[in-house]
């Protein structure tokens, strides 16, 4: 559905009842990708948020940041009347997450953190414009050969071919120019200031064979956030959680005991939901 915000229109997958908690897809993806985790886990009100030019959210060709993207995320929250909510974002998702839950701790019940980062490096400028430049040059269907191992271990599309053809799908669909200017912001986000304000109670999930986000990116986080649990998904590539059937399993218990946290209750000395 679409949903009006003050910051204009963004596409958000709805589904289930109960808590709210926010969802932030990866890069070139859309809040698709969360449907199955969603519609596994009941007892949430899972609201899957679409980044711009990506899914069901315009797009006016102007570049964003993850900022952005956060306040967007923050917007729907607003606009479906939601005081808190619970958060998991997936590699870009998660470096959103990361701004989103650091700047508005007020409005962040619990957190997961899934193959991801705060940072990608002091190259990553120079890294992620020549990654916005192939987006928009090689056609996406050339793109997904690139894309898909390192999304998934070897393996898993004899596993799960279901799962490997769907996310493709979504991704061939993405705008390329899109996907450009999400590589760009990327490039320019460094939050790592942000992880020491992060009071969720925090999951920091990885894949033991991510070369997008590599567990060290993870460890990184797991000691910059107070509290947090760190948990290494033997064999799983970068989009872990969604690998094969074995790190699905493991993955989905970890994010139900991370959101079981979440509550529409404010926290002490904040206002009421």
């Amino acid at each position: 559905m679409i949903v009006s915000t003050a910051r204009g229109d963004i596409g958000v997958l709805d589904h289930g009842a109960g808590p709210p908690v926010l969802l932030l897809h990866p890069l070139a993806l859309s809040a698709e990708l969360w449907r199955p985790l969603a519609e596994a886990t009941e007892g949430f009100r899972f609201l899957a948020v679409d980044a711009p030019g990506h899914g069901g959210t315009p797009w006016d060709g102007e570049p964003f940041t993850v900022e952005d993207m956060a306040a967007d995320a923050v917007a729907v929250l607003d606009a479906l009347g939601v005081e808190r909510a619970g958060l998991a974002g997936l590699s870009m998702g998660g470096s959103t997450a990361v701004v989103l839950a650091g700047n508005h701790q007020d409005r962040i019940a619990s957190l997961a953190l899934i193959d991801t980062t705060a940072c990608y490096g002091d190259d990553r400028v120079k890294t992620w414009e020549a990654r916005a430049v192939r987006a928009v040059e090689v056609a996406r269907d050339k793109q997904l050969p690139f894309q898909v191992d390192r999304w998934f271990s070897p393996g898993t599309a004899e596993r799960a071919p279901e799962t490997v053809r769907r996310i493709s799908d979504i991704f061939v669909r993405t705008r390329s120019e899109a996907h450009a200017a999400a590589c760009r912001a990327l490039g320019a986000v460094d939050a790592r200031d942000l992880l020491d304000a992060i009071t969720a109670p925090t999951t920091v999930i990885v894949g033991s064979e991510d070369y997008a986000t590599p567990p060290g990116m993870s460890a990184e986080l797991h000691a910059g956030i107070a509290g947090s649990r760190l948990h290494v998904l033997d064999g799983a590539r970068h989009l872990s959680v969604y690998d094969d059937p074995r790190s699905w399993a493991t993955a989905v218990d970890h994010l139900r005991t991370t959101l079981a946290g979440t509550t529409l209750a404010a926290p002490e000395g904040g206002a009421s939901a």
